[in-house]
């Protein structure tokens, strides 16, 4: 009878998953592992077999937070990460900028990332209508969000309002443990006051409403030619 394989865990998976350009940080990864050792112990899952974060209880009040091996960005996004999903270099810059999705956060599409450029390395939050905004700037800040015990985020005016039904879980309570005792760190009542920037000063939505608008004018500029020829071509 031949051996069965151990699958790999979730977290291995997310981990070869990933270009070593956009990996994440230790502390981060240790996180993720503890989560996923947690959802062993206790049977969580989410209804596509995926593990939730345990800062969360089971159904019927479940968390949309879910780690992904392979995980895509929400279509509106697919300028950060053309086609063959490797680092895109835009013309004029020197280096690198790719945005490596991780979690999804809500099932209309949201999900974590993690970007990378000449300029920025952070988390940013995409959301599937196409806003964007920077989540954190460093692992601490990252984990004391993602363990306040919010069930879903799809937006930053979403973080205004307090974690709600599953702040008081025993869940949340080991997540927020875990990372206070490695860092002195408080927990705010809403995840919106540990956001790094103002909408308005925001590095990375300033950088996506400039690459959208010149992929558009790019678009315009294509269709305008396009529609010359067939003229051309019908004289």
């Amino acid at each position: 009878m031949p051996l069965l394989r151990r699958p790999k865990s979730i977290t291995a998976q997310l981990r070869a998953a990933m270009p070593q350009v956009a990996t994440l940080d230790a502390l981060v990864w240790s996180f993720l592992e503890w989560v996923e050792a947690e959802n062993a112990k206790d049977g969580r899952d989410s209804p596509d077999g995926l593990p939730i974060f345990p800062t969360m209880p089971r159904r019927p009040l479940e968390s949309d937070l879910v780690m992904v091996p392979r995980l895509q960005l929400p279509r509106v996004w697919d300028f950060l990460n053309p086609g063959d999903e490797k680092p895109r270099r835009t013309k004029g810059q020197a280096g690198l900028v790719i945005a490596c999705p991780f979690l999804r956060t809500d099932i209309s599409g949201a999900v974590v990332a993690r970007f990378v450029s000449d300029t920025q390395c952070s988390y940013v939050l995409l959301g599937p209508d196409g806003e964007g905004f920077t989540l954190a700037t460093d692992p601490v800040m990252l984990l004391t969000v993602l363990a306040m015990g919010y069930e879903s985020i799809t937006d930053r005016a979403m973080l205004e309002f307090r974690p709600g039904l599953f702040s008081d879980h025993p869940g949340v309570a080991a997540a927020r443990n875990w990372v206070q005792s490695r860092f002195d760190v408080r927990f705010p009542v809403t995840a919106h006051d540990l956001l790094p920037y103002r909408p308005d000063e925001d590095p990375f939505t300033q950088y996506a409403m400039q690459r959208s608008a010149e992929l558009l004018d790019h678009q315009r500029g294509t269709a305008r030619l396009s529609a010359k020829r067939r003229w051309f071509r019908r004289k």
